[in-house]
This record gives C-alpha cells, sequence and structure tokens, in this order.
C-alpha cells in the first residue's frame, strides 16, 4: 500500500465503473486524486466518497474533448495539490457497428471522445511534467486497440489509435522522464457493458447473473473482468513499480488471447464493449 504517496493524480471518467475504481485505489495508495468526469455529480459523489474513507481527493466537472476544460482541470489540480505526476486517460464511449452501418458523424464522435480528448489531457500536462522531470500517463484502451472485434468498427479503430498515440508518446517525452503506457482490458463489467448483459439475458430469458457467468466461461480464468482488476493494472504503470516501463499496451484478458483461433468466426458469440 502508498505506492503512490505523495503523488497527484488526474482521473478522467472518475465518476464510473473503471474510473471510479482506478480513483478509490489511487487513493487507497496514498494519491490526491483529481476525479474529473463530465458528469460533475457523479464526480462529486466519487471525491465524497474516497474523503470519506480517509482520503484526499476534490471533484471537477469537465468534458476532455474541449481544451479549456483540460486547462481548468490542470489548473484546479494544481491549485489544491501542486504539480500533477500521474494522468489516466479513462473517459471514453463504445460505438459499434460495421462501416456501412456506421454514419459518418458517429464515427467522427467516437474519434473525438476516445482518441482527441485524450491527445487534449494529456498535451495540458505535458508542460508540468517536463518541468518536474517526470510523470506516468496511463491510457485505458482495449483489446481492440490490440485486434479487430466483428461489427466493432468505430471502437477498434479508436482505440487502436489510442494505443498509436501512447507508443508515439512514450517515445517523444522518455527523455523528460515521462512514462506513457497504455492498459488493453478486454471484457470489464461496468456500466457500459452491463447494457449489453442485459440485452443477453432478456434475449435468452435468464438473468443478468446467470448470463454474466455464461459469457465468463469464454475466458479461461473462468470470470468476466472487474472494474478492480484494471485498476490494478493502472496503478502499477503510475507507481515506481514500472519505472522501466515504457510504451508498454498491457493486455489484461483473464487469458482469452491464449485461445486457439475459432474455425468458425460464425460460432464467436458476438462481444459487448471492452
Amino acid at each position: 500500500m502508498n505506492s503512490l504517496s505523495g503523488r497527484t493524480a488526474v482521473v478522467t471518467g472518475a465518476g464510473h465503473g473503471n474510473g471510479l475504481a482506478i480513483a478509490e485505489r489511487f487513493a487507497r495508495e496514498g494519491a490526491r486524486v483529481v476525479c474529473a468526469d463530465l458528469d460533475a455529480d457523479a464526480a462529486a459523489a466519487a471525491s465524497a466518497a474516497i474523503v470519506s474513507a480517509g482520503g484526499v481527493a476534490i471533484a471537477v466537472g469537465m468534458d476532455h474533448t474541449v481544451a479549456a476544460d483540460c486547462e481548468r482541470t490542470v489548473a484546479s489540480a494544481e491549485s489544491s495539490f501542486g504539480p500533477v505526476n500521474v494522468l489516466v486517460n479513462n473517459a471514453g464511449v463504445a460505438i459499434t457497428g460495421a462501416a456501412l452501418d456506421v454514419p459518418e458523424e458517429e464515427l467522427l464522435r467516437q474519434l473525438r471522445i476516445n482518441v482527441m480528448g485524450p491527445f487534449l489531457m494529456t498535451r495540458a500536462l505535458l508542460p508540468s511534467m517536463i518541468a518536474q522531470g517526470h510523470g506516468s500517463v496511463v491510457m485505458v484502451a482495449s483489446v481492440a486497440g490490440l485486434q479487430a472485434r466483428p461489427a466493432q468498427m468505430p471502437y477498434v479503430t479508436s482505440k487502436h489509435a489510442l494505443v498509436g498515440m501512447m507508443r508515439s508518446l512514450a517515445l517523444d517525452y522518455a527523455r523528460h522522464g515521462i512514462r506513457v503506457n497504455a492498459v488493453c482490458p478486454d471484457f470489464i463489467r461496468t456500466r457500459m457493458s452491463q447494457g449489453y448483459i442485459d440485452h443477453l439475458a432478456c434475449k435468452h430469458e435468464r438473468s443478468a447473473e446467470a448470463t454474466a457467468a455464461s459469457l465468463g466461461r469464454n475466458f479461461p480464468l473462468g470470470r468476466l473482468g472487474a472494474p478492480e482488476d484494471v485498476a490494478d493494472a493502472v496503478v502499477h504503470f503510475a507507481s515506481n513499480e514500472s519505472a522501466w516501463v515504457t510504451g508498454e499496451a498491457y493486455l489484461l484478458d483473464g487469458g482469452r488471447s491464449l485461445l486457439a483461433p475459432w474455425a468458425d468466426p460464425s460460432s464467436v458469440p458476438p462481444d459487448g464493449p471492452a
């Protein structure tokens, strides 16, 4: 514990799911946490829960696709806690569909949220990290950033771009002591993926829990991922435990990538958002 003691971290999308788990875990590890979220009420609730548990946090309602909001978030963090040492670009959405089914504006929206947002937030913090001579940026990407999934073209495209951005940033700013890495989760049970679970449950007339358990059997470790699994990996990259690691895309998939390719692609169950 306390592997992040003395550090200030900004976590985007901290109001729900993976972001909330990351923010809470960071606080338990001793970090001062800036809970940033488009949903200002959710950000405030996350911050209040951290403070109630004995941690240190503030909330910022912001849109990471707006450069001025990113600058304002950095200013709020610095006025409350001093220079920011860690950035977690977690906020994102999943827009699915094959190319012929996706309107142009939906692809652009996907790229704006999942690619432009992390770029703007990282750019806002780079000058301070360069001045400090160190920093850690962690992108919450996806297994969809390393491989394709059927009928998920916008999401796959955006997450591949995010992994590429991570690698370029890692190379460009390593000389300043700034490390940039990505975690690439497979199916994590969050609010985002719960809709898919509920849809399958209704379709097959069974409970959501039974459906989640059935989906979990697609993974060698026998269950779906949890936000806490993502938080564990992000803490590793944010801390000195990975002091000589940069440009890494860390696959977090319960062993699924170890499985042999399906002989009949049509037999693969459709995937929910990772």
